[in-house]
């Protein structure tokens, strides 16, 4: 993956190599079969090609995994401003949060959580509605 900035419009995009999405859906076949021998996994996903999410989806199909797709969303300025003291404190381009919202538009999700909330209580909230659906043991 790289990234740039185009001049014209200011924003930064992502190119993705043909190498990038060969090694995404080598990924994607790598983690399934973890997870169709018996290993329990969660799996942080960026989506960078909205292709992504649905060829991840038929190979966990395919291997009959089960599996719950969570979203997590928070306002375009909360994520800018996460960004921002990202890059300060580890550097890294600006801009991502910018280009990548809606990137996975389309896709049905099973669970959607509030960003702007601590993570140790989104994890909370994660927990238990992955019990309801006897997903953990």
């Amino acid at each position: 993956l790289r990234f740039r900035r185009q001049k014209s419009r200011g924003a930064t995009v992502m190119e993705l190599s043909s190498h990038a999405q060969d090694w995404m859906r080598c990924a994607h076949e790598s983690w399934a079969s973890f997870a169709a021998g018996g290993h329990g996994m969660i799996v942080e996903h960026f989506v960078a090609d909205p292709k992504w999410v649905g060829h991840f989806d038929q190979v966990l199909r395919r291997r009959h995994v089960r599996r719950v797709w969570v979203y997590v969303t928070a306002p375009l300025q909360v994520l800018e401003t996460r960004e921002k003291a990202r890059v300060v404190e580890q550097g890294g381009v600006l801009g991502l949060a910018r280009w990548s919202r809606g990137i996975d538009a389309g896709h049905t999700w099973d669970i959607h959580l509030d960003g702007t909330r601590p993570p140790a209580d989104l994890v909370a909230d994660l927990w238990k509605l992955l019990k309801q659906r006897q997903m953990v043991i």
